[in-house]
């Protein structure tokens, strides 16, 4: 079995200079996989190409939503990986949302990143050649940024073709389409609570991992 779907395939030359970095649509969706590698106690098959989902919307809503469709990262509570699950992001906090769990507060004041979050990164000075959630093999810019992460994106459209969280969690992307994005998918109860559990950035989403990251620079 293929533990990751985006493994980078080739070097090729780098150019000269540093490419522009792409700046994120203000309102867009796009299907990513979520890949894990197996762990022989916590997660003995391993996730791979895990249906799932991101919605953005920034100029309306300073938010954005991931949805896990099939099963949420492990290690949250006993059996998440098992169950569905959604990460809101919105400026009070990340908001966490599954059949076992009611909509809670996660991660207090880490909301959505900006459209322009790459400003954070730097040029690995690498062009590589990585496949996305289809396959699809792209030339890519690699870029590493805060906390590890590293992100791969198309070098002629700017699309976002893959990510790692500066860990074990990968995201191979889908088609990005670009459009409006309703702002009850937002929405976050009126009234709530903390999470039961920590604020563990070692089980956390890989986004929840880069807003804070970009949050304490």
């Amino acid at each position: 079995m293929r533990q990751f779907i985006f493994v980078a395939l080739a070097f090729v030359a780098a150019s000269a200079s540093d490419p522009k970095k792409p700046i994120w649509p203000v309102e867009f969706d796009a299907p990513f996989g979520l890949n894990i590698p197996a762990d022989p106690v916590a997660l003995p098959n391993g996730i791979v190409n895990g249906s799932s989902h991101f919605y953005y919307n920034w100029d309306q809503a300073k938010a954005s939503l991931i949805v896990y469709e099939n099963g949420c990262l492990p290690g949250i509570f006993p059996g998440s990986e098992k169950t569905p699950c959604n990460f809101t992001f919105v400026e009070a906090g990340t908001f966490f949302t599954s059949a076992d769990v009611p909509s809670c507060l996660w991660f207090p004041g880490v909301g959505s990143v900006p459209p322009n979050f790459l400003a954070a990164f730097n040029y690995s000075g690498f062009d590589q050649i990585v496949v996305d959630l289809y396959s699809a093999a792209h030339f890519v810019h690699f870029w590493n940024g805060p906390a590890g992460f590293q992100y791969w994106t198309e070098d002629i459209t700017g699309l976002d073709i893959a990510l790692v969280d500066g860990g074990s969690i990968q995201w191979a992307f889908g088609t990005l389409t670009a459009g409006p994005q309703d702002v009850s998918l937002f929405n976050v109860p009126s009234t709530y609570s903390n999470c039961p559990w920590d604020s563990n950035l070692a089980v956390a989403d890989p986004f929840v991992k880069l807003s804070h990251a970009l949050s304490r620079r």
